[in-house]
């Protein structure tokens, strides 16, 4: 039996490095708000993590990803089956920006229409010659996910840019640099890492990000008809080299890891000069991401004739989220087929209750081409 739990935090607990860390209290109603969501994507059979559970010498633990602070606490439940403080060791470096720079230089390398370029820096002076080099530029620590450890630098490096970028090289080795490109879209590739050693593509997720570059949703439609979006841009015989590439790359990467678990690979279509190209590796997620759930989602509770699109969003007030929760429950009633699947309508995936603030939640229209409409008007 598998045993699921979700682990936002995940993200910042490897950028902590310690099986001591401790979330914010934010992450943590964000842990317990969206608890339920591995409900969508586990298999039959395999249930939510409870401490309280007898387990067997078969039982596997299946978190959203993996940290040194989750073994010691799955060490301390008894929890069989564990990796090793190695293989976290391993996956957490492998999760370093500087992986991501490496698989993103190979493909710019050898598939023409795909640029992007990601430097690791370690003094303050190699970071002033980028930014002055580069008008527009973004700072990444090389530990962070989801929007997290992101500045955008505008002309000159400020005092207080330079401080943050000292601290993040003191306590993470590099600041990534990059210039910040004209982004028409986000979407990513996913793959799954096996017994086999091998990563195998598994689907797009075409995803939107806020002006923080914080992620906030997801379009529910099959790969075609993301494949079909994104070809609007760059010929499909780019995107396809890049899935076939990835898998090779990524298999190379992690051969020795033992890792097995899926693998995000976040990208964006950018205008330069009129024209389009693809960025074939913003970052590089090893763990189970909202892009994979989405895809997970739609091929299992949605019609092939439907799409719409997965958010996940924050409510200050409780009772806004409530009040929220019953106007679209009223206003757009499930519909499902003779299979079963939704062919429209709202579903909230995760329990909505007098004390919660986050929420996840699909709402399904009877067209996929609906999607158009949600990269120009953002969510409802």
């Amino acid at each position: 039996m598998d045993l699921y739990l979700f682990n936002p935090d995940n993200d910042m607990a490897l950028a902590n490095g310690s099986s001591f860390y401790q979330p914010p209290q934010s992450i943590i109603d964000m842990t317990n708000d969206l608890c339920k969501l591995p409900l969508w994507y586990k298999n039959e059979g395999d249930i939510l993590l409870d401490s309280s559970l007898h387990l067997g010498p078969n039982d596997h633990l299946r978190p959203w990803g993996w940290n040194h602070a989750l073994l010691k606490q799955a060490e301390g439940l008894g929890i069989p089956n564990l990796p090793t403080t190695g293989e976290i060791d391993a996956w957490r470096n492998l999760s370093h920006r500087t992986t991501s720079s490496h698989i993103l230089k190979k493909l710019t390398d050898e598939i023409p229409q795909c640029i992007g370029l990601s430097e690791a820096v370690d003094d303050i002076d190699t970071l002033k010659k980028f930014v002055a080099d580069h008008p527009e530029t973004i700072l990444k620590a090389p530990w962070s996910g989801s929007g997290r450890g992101l500045q955008t630098i505008i002309g000159s490096l400020s005092y207080p840019m330079e401080r943050w970028a000292q601290r993040i090289i003191r306590t993470q080795q590099y600041v990534m640099c990059e210039p910040l490109y004209d982004k028409v879209c986000d979407f990513a590739m996913e793959f799954l890492a096996s017994a086999d050693k091998k990563a195998h593509f598994k689907g797009f997720s075409l995803f939107r990000t806020n002006g923080y570059h914080v992620y906030t949703g997801n379009v529910l439609a099959d790969d075609t008809n993301i494949l079909n979006y994104l070809t609007q841009y760059v010929h499909k015989d780019i995107v396809e080299s890049v899935s076939h590439k990835l898998e090779q790359i990524l298999s190379e990467t992690l051969h020795d890891s033992n890792y097995q678990h899926y693998i995000g690979v976040d990208m964006m279509i950018c205008k330069i000069d009129d024209k389009y190209y693809l960025h074939p590796c913003v970052e590089m997620n090893l763990r189970m991401n909202m892009g994979m759930l989405t895809h997970i989602i739609y091929e299992r509770q949605v019609s092939t004739n439907s799409g719409g699109f997965f958010n996940v969003d924050y409510y200050r007030s409780s009772t806004a989220l409530n009040t929220y929760h019953q106007h679209m429950q009223e206003t757009f009633p499930i519909k499902r087929d003779e299979a079963g699947l939704i062919t429209e309508g709202y579903l909230s995936l995760t329990s909505v209750k007098k004390d919660t603030h986050y929420q996840a939640m699909i709402l399904v229209t009877p067209k996929e081409n609906d999607l158009m409409n949600y990269f120009k008007k953002g969510t409802i």
